[in-house]
């Protein structure tokens, strides 16, 4: 998770077993959109303007794993193999880095729109990620270059799609709440039955997750959602009527 310090923003690491959040990262550099290696050795995050990599315990200096071009580059998913990390890039497009130096990042997702939110099938064959090139935004898979297979998954709209790690489900948020759907990696990427509603969201918490992403746990039963701040104490505000009349009475 990422977490604002002042004006700077950092990566923290929470113990979900003792609930006791650390720092990863720390100031003057921004960090954020972090994302575990496959063995949850490492985690890869967007250190401006690049994409740096750090042991997942805290030791040891970060390491520059790519300097994007233009300065943007948000990682969203690590391949299951470790061998390639996908990111967000300028303008909604998604590009997938690998991790070894001196490779090329290859650009994919949609074409003729913008994309996000992408990330690797638990088998590694297949790129799922949310597109507006329809007009909406919808969720669609795409085969691994130099494939061009792609299949649209969602129906009315979906945004922030995620795999169920068992790999027979995904996940996507639509203006209702939390959807599924049944789907098929075998030879090729199949869905079985329409997306189905797997529970409603309050309006206010689908926007925050369509700004902020969410997770699935490892074993596909529980979420990790994210949820606006609601202990925020606005400032008040002091409305005076007939001021005018104070200025022409002067001061008492």
């Amino acid at each position: 998770m990422t977490g604002p310090r002042a004006s700077n923003v950092d990566v923290w690491v929470t113990d979900l077993e003792r609930g006791v959040p650390r720092q990863f990262t720390f100031p003057p550099a921004h960090d954020s959109n972090p994302v575990w290696s496959p063995d949850s050795t490492r985690i890869a995050y967007f250190c401006a303007p690049n994409i740096c990599v750090k042991d997942a315990d805290g030791g040891g200096s970060p390491q520059v794993l790519l300097t994007v071009p233009g300065g943007v580059g948000y990682p969203s998913d690590w391949s299951p193999d470790g061998s390639h990390l996908l990111y967000l890039a300028r303008d909604g497009i998604v590009f997938m880095a690998p991790v070894a130096p001196g490779g090329k990042p290859v650009r994919v997702g949609s074409r003729d729109g913008r994309s996000g939110y992408a990330s690797f099938s638990p088998d590694g064959r297949f790129i799922s990620y949310s597109s507006d090139e329809s007009g909406r935004n919808e969720v669609w898979v795409q085969a691994l270059p130099p494939a061009t297979q792609k299949w649209k998954v969602s129906i009315g709209g979906g945004n922030v799609p995620r795999w169920n790690p068992i790999g027979r489900e995904m996940f996507f948020v639509s203006d209702e709440g939390m959807m599924a759907v049944d789907v098929t990696l075998e030879q090729t990427f199949s869905t079985r039955g329409v997306p189905r509603l797997l529970f409603p969201l309050p309006t206010a918490m689908v926007e925050t997750i369509r700004a902020n992403g969410y997770d699935v746990s490892p074993d596909g039963q529980r979420f990790l959602l994210p949820e606006r701040r609601s202990d925020a104490v606005d400032n008040p505000i002091t409305v005076v009527l007939n001021w005018w009349t104070a200025l022409e009475q002067g001061p008492k």
